[in-house]
């Protein structure tokens, strides 16, 4: 399909840029591996790195400057002036402290004279703690995961108290950020705010595609935002995580209640 779909491009001499996570093969999608495993092997489309094609040709150098951005940005973002959001979002209470925490962290980190074997313990823990997994699933935009954040933000914490004989105040505003974004979490599940902010986000996704130059949203484009969403809540039954899977049921249900009036033309 890959090769029908590029046709006459391969007798071109040219070259399709391509980037995607690692994690997209094999975890996200099983069975992908596969399709990436036949694309190396393939004699009809060889492949290349970035370092690789530096070292074959002399590029043209243009100056620009980029504006703040991520895989991850929408319009809503870039008017709101947030194009982290899913990372950091201050009016997410959870994401302030989490980001409070790993200031500390680094901090502390930064501030110890002694390299021996507890620094380099702290070092080489900080290096794995700074994975952003633990503000993206804190976001609930849409998604969420007390597991992930929490993990994370015990990470940070082990940091900070494995360097505790440097800076005992540290030690304790650490374990108290750490309590704090757990605590805050439980109570975002229990009372319902993680629901509310996944459906805020449908909400304005669905709104985003209304307010197009298109002045409707297609059927069959409607018809992918719910296939995306049921293959999500899929997923998350699949993993067992079922209070997840709830809350995309629960969206799915809400927006295919809303399919008539969006895909209708003015």
């Amino acid at each position: 399909m890959l090769l029908a779909n590029l046709g006459p491009r391969l007798q071109k001499n040219e070259y399709l840029l391509t980037a995607m996570d690692g994690e997209t093969f094999g975890h996200h999608r099983p069975g992908l591996e596969k399709l990436l495993f036949d694309i190396y092997q393939s004699k009809e489309l060889p492949t290349a790195t970035i370092s690789e094609l530096l070292g074959k040709h002399s590029f043209e150098k243009t100056a620009c400057d980029p504006i703040p951005a991520s895989w991850a940005l929408m319009h809503k973002d870039i008017a709101r002036n947030l194009p982290f959001s899913r990372w950091y979002n201050p009016k997410n209470a959870i994401h302030r402290m989490q980001w409070q925490l790993t200031a500390l962290a680094i901090g502390e980190a930064k501030k110890a004279k002694e390299k021996g074997k507890p620094y380099q313990k702290a070092r080489a823990l900080l290096d794995k703690a700074l994975h952003s997994d633990q503000y993206w699933w804190a976001s609930a935009k849409p998604w969420w995961s007390l597991e992930i954040l929490e993990k994370g933000a015990k990470e940070l914490l082990e940091v900070v108290l494995i360097l505790e004989g440097k800076n005992i105040q540290s030690a304790k505003k650490a374990q108290e950020l750490y309590k704090n974004i757990v605590f805050t979490a439980l109570d975002w599940q229990r009372n319902g705010i993680v629901e509310d902010l996944v459906k805020e986000h449908y909400d304005e996704e669905v709104s985003m595609r209304l307010d197009t130059s298109a002045p409707y949203v297609p059927p069959e484009e409607f018809d992918k935002i719910i296939e995306h969403l049921r293959k999500q809540m899929l997923e998350c039954a699949q993993s067992e995580e079922y209070e997840k899977a709830a809350q995309f049921r629960d969206r799915i249900t809400e927006l295919k209640g809303k399919r008539k009036e969006a895909t209708s033309k003015v």
